[in-house]
């Protein structure tokens, strides 16, 4: 049997860490209705309430709504908790209520609880969080109608990533070093070329420079992640 409580408590436990960091003050702890880090001081009577108001509701037939709640309530504090890792703590958030993309993907995350998807939606609420529109709607409703497996991939790729570049071109081209090189990475560019497809990389690519130690300037071809 399902124990809502046990879930919930879980996802509570994890944020222990990070409850006070802006992201719970200010959009977590309000969508819950109550501070993570209270409830936690306050642990074993909220069990209690929770369990008790579970079992007054399979008596009413509302078993079913009831774990749906708190599984919901579950993978919010879950993708905040990981959120929280990558936004900011020194920048006041800039997110209006007009930012569709991101609490768009905030009711996305309630229904999300595998937890390598609930990781790539936390990094991409964290790049609008600290940075507004930085991402499109096209993105959140691609990311939506991703599989569990399209998104492994793209975390893959991810790893890739130079952060506020993109891609490295001459990575991914056909000449026998780079072919090498993804070989040793395991790197399959079939894959790219999949998420090329569904619009998650940018197929143009242009040119990048940097200042580099020792080096006057460095330039590169870099292919960008939407």
């Amino acid at each position: 049997m399902f124990d809502p409580t046990s879930a919930l408590s879980a996802a509570v436990n994890n944020s222990t860490k990070v409850a006070g960091t802006p992201f719970f003050a200010t959009i977590i702890d309000k969508l819950l209705g109550f501070k993570v880090s209270e409830w936690g001081a306050q642990g074993e009577v909220v069990k209690k309430q929770i369990l008790e108001g579970f079992e007054e509701a399979k008596r009413k037939g509302l078993g079913l709504q009831y774990v749906s709640t708190f599984r919901s309530s579950a993978n919010l504090i879950n993708v905040g908790t990981k959120v929280a890792r990558y936004i900011d703590p020194a920048k006041k958030s800039e997110v209006g209520i007009e930012n569709d993309v991101f609490w768009g993907l905030l009711d996305h995350a309630q229904t999300v609880s595998n937890d390598e998807m609930q990781e790539v939606i936390a990094k991409i609420l964290a790049g609008e969080y600290n940075k507004p529109g930085t991402y499109s709607m096209s993105t959140l409703q691609i990311l939506k109608s991703l599989s569990k497996k399209e998104l492994e991939k793209m975390s893959f790729f991810g790893s890739f990533y130079l952060k506020e570049h993109g891609f490295l071109a001459d990575f991914f081209s056909m000449k026998k070093d780079a072919y090498n090189l993804r070989l040793k990475l395991d790197v399959d560019y079939s894959d790219f070329l999949d998420l090329q497809n569904l619009g998650l990389i940018q197929a143009g690519d242009y040119t990048r420079s940097w200042n580099v130690k020792k080096i006057q300037f460095l330039q590169l071809n870099i292919v960008k992640l939407l």
